[in-house]
């Protein structure tokens, strides 16, 4: 894999991860990022050995070269990549990883009812 390649992965059957991805892919001006579902093909050519496509569709993975990130940092990650104003969420990382990820994990297990309350298509 190309060390400049930067993927992100999300559930492409999931409105919440599809509009972030959206939000994500919007804003990548320089267009350096590829994004991909879990579920598609393309995820294990992209260098997911960490998923198979359905054992962790809550997860978002973010590849950078060889580099592979999950759930909250993977979101970090991501967002950095963007540059300016949206590199500014990095700052996030000064909360343990654990405590960014419990919450990463608590919209993950009720995205659906988020999506559903605000009405995400």
């Amino acid at each position: 894999m190309n060390p400049d390649h930067k993927v992100l992965l999300y559930d492409g059957n999931c409105s919440l991860c599809i509009r972030l991805a959206n939000f994500i892919g919007r804003r990548d001006k320089k267009r350096v990022l590829s994004l991909i579902t879990l579920q598609s093909a393309e995820s294990c050519l992209a260098g997911n050995s960490e998923c198979d496509g359905h054992s962790c569709v809550n997860t978002v993975v973010f590849i950078d070269g060889g580099r592979v990130f999950t759930k909250s940092a993977a979101v970090l990650a991501a967002f950095a990549e963007l540059g300016g104003f949206w590199s500014a969420v990095s700052f996030l990382k000064i909360f343990p990883r654990p405590l960014r990820d419990s919450v990463y994990d608590m919209v993950a297990r009720n995205r659906l009812r988020i999506s559903k309350l605000f009405r995400l298509k």
